[in-house]
């Protein structure tokens, strides 16, 4: 159970208690239509948010398919884009037309309704073009695998650009309504109460104290959001630097071997150029060709260069992997200086 749902369940809680208590008054409040309303929205968003979420992990997994050279590997990235983008086909869906598995309505504000189905965003379109070009990627034969192909041009265009700017602006209508909505229902229970028990001294004193308890539900409810929200982009970092990770080992790995390799082969041709001072005609036309003097001394610098740029990557992921704490399971002692300069170092990126 997530951080939101057990801190959500423990708001539901106190509101289910306050409310039995204003009952007992008659006000007459429906309890089952705050929480459900209450669910719905919760489950509305979270949906929202979560195809905002794939959007750029299908992009992700698309380029790693393409790059990849292993069969294996790109099988199993097959697999993973067809299960990613089928599960962000029927969260859209399920926005439209409702899934009550998924506790989603299918009920579209005039504002979504134009946000989905008219310019200039047209949504419902553009998440039926991105679902189809990512499948004609997953589906796609081996030699056609490449960085030009044009629908990963386009997965990979829309997944930073206009798309994940229209999953932006919808997911904060459906959080603007949703807030809307909570609050209109809060405060009409909050007016029926003042209305019915206005009269009574004990009802006014539990009228302020169901004002306060909104107030602070709404605070929570906002926190919880952006616990989301921070949940997300920690997953998100959490499985970039994973994925960064791998290849950048492997380089950092062979560039000793590399180095060694190259410093062998100058040593050889160091000792060719000390026994054999006047080699082969087209031995010399072959070393001025390629300025060979030039080679023997920008090499190793080129490699240390290489050295230094791959632990810069290898410094930044565990910067990032840091940020991300995506191994924690519990609370624990940390060291704040560690923190501050993996965030220092992220920043200066």
């Amino acid at each position: 159970m997530s951080k939101t749902s057990v801190h959500g369940a423990a708001a539901h809680k106190l509101l289910h208690l306050e409310w039995l208590s204003v009952l007992s008054f008659g006000t007459g409040f429906d309890l089952d239509q705050l929480n459900t309303t209450r669910e719905v929205n919760a489950a509305v968003v979270n949906v929202s948010g979560r195809q905002r979420m794939l959007s750029q992990r299908t992009a992700l997994f698309a380029l790693q398919l393409v790059c990849s050279q292993e069969k294996s590997v790109q099988a199993e990235l097959r697999s993973v884009l067809l299960s990613a983008i089928a599960l962000m086909e029927a969260s859209h869906q399920g926005l439209l037309k409702g899934d009550e598995q998924l506790k989603l309505p299918g009920r579209l504000s005039p504002a979504l309704q134009a946000m989905y189905f008219e310019p200039p965003m047209n949504l419902d379109q553009q998440v039926r073009d991105y679902v189809y070009r990512v499948r004609a990627i997953a589906t796609a034969p081996t030699a056609e695998l490449t960085l030009a192909n044009p629908h990963l041009q386009a997965v990979l265009s829309a997944s930073s650009t206009r798309l994940i700017a229209s999953l932006d602006a919808v997911v904060s209508q459906y959080q603007q309504e949703s807030e809307a909505e909570q609050l209109a229902l809060d405060l009409a229970h909050a007016e029926l109460f003042q209305q019915r028990d206005a009269a009574t001294a004990a009802a006014e004193q539990q009228a302020q104290q169901l004002k306060t308890m909104l107030v602070e539900l709404k605070q929570t409810q906002a926190q919880l959001i952006q616990t989301e929200k921070m949940s997300s982009l920690g997953q998100l970092v959490a499985g970039v630097a994973h994925e960064i990770n791998n290849p950048v080992n492997f380089i950092y790995g062979n560039l000793a071997h590399v180095s060694e390799y190259t410093h062998n082969l100058l040593s050889l041709v160091t000792l060719y150029q000390k026994y054999q001072p006047q080699p082969e005609l087209e031995i010399q036309q072959q070393e001025k060709a390629i300025d060979l003097e030039f080679l023997i001394q920008d090499l190793p610098k080129i490699l240390s260069s290489m050295a230094l740029g791959v632990e810069r990557i290898r410094e930044i992921v565990l910067s990032l992997r840091n940020f991300s704490h995506q191994d924690e399971s519990r609370m624990r002692p940390v060291d704040i200086h560690e923190g501050l300069d993996s965030t220092l170092l992220i920043l200066q990126i």
